[in-house]
């Protein structure tokens, strides 16, 4: 999508077909793999975790995400979310 994307901005004709091939190529695996999310982990964290370890698990997500923002990563993927919306909505 990257590379779609730069070939874009230098006027490749046959970029935005690739870009969108891509893309959709992407949502595909994203949706799947929230599919096995559900129908598999959620079922086995149901099964194996108690009520009391949700406290312990959001403290620690909490944790992993004060992380990671100090690292620029999420900035850098909202940053990314926005210029791909930019770029959809000048299509």
């Amino acid at each position: 999508m990257q590379n779609a994307h730069g070939r874009l901005d230098s006027g490749d004709p046959l970029a935005r077909h690739d870009f969108v091939v891509w893309a959709r190529d992407y949502v595909g695996l994203v949706r799947e793999h929230i599919r096995i999310e559900d129908q598999y982990f959620y079922s086995l964290a149901a099964e194996t975790l108690q009520p009391a370890d949700d406290a312990t698990l959001k403290a620690r997500f909490e944790r992993i995400e004060r992380v990671s923002q100090g690292s620029g990563e999420t900035e850098r993927c909202q940053s990314l979310r926005e210029r791909m919306r930019a770029l959809a909505a000048a299509w």
